[in-house]
């Protein structure tokens, strides 16, 4: 994502819509709003990947699961 996309609010406060819903970063423990926006991305970009691996695990072993009934 890229930081032009996000609209500031305030000095310390970024909006963005994301998916039909609003996500709101604020500067708070960061250095610069710019900062607390990639670390925002960053978190949001593992969680994704993370969601993704779980889901390819659920369909190997659904494709386990149809190949064992295959080769009875």
């Amino acid at each position: 994502m890229a930081y032009a996309a996000w609209t500031t609010l305030s000095g310390g406060l970024a909006a963005r819509t994301i998916d039909g819903g609003i996500v709101m970063v604020r500067k708070a423990g960061f250095a610069s709003l710019a900062e607390a926006i990639t670390a925002w991305e960053e978190g949001e970009r593992s969680r994704m990947v993370r969601e993704v691996a779980e889901l390819g695990r659920y369909v190997d072993a659904a494709l386990d699961r149809v190949l064992a009934c295959l080769t009875r």
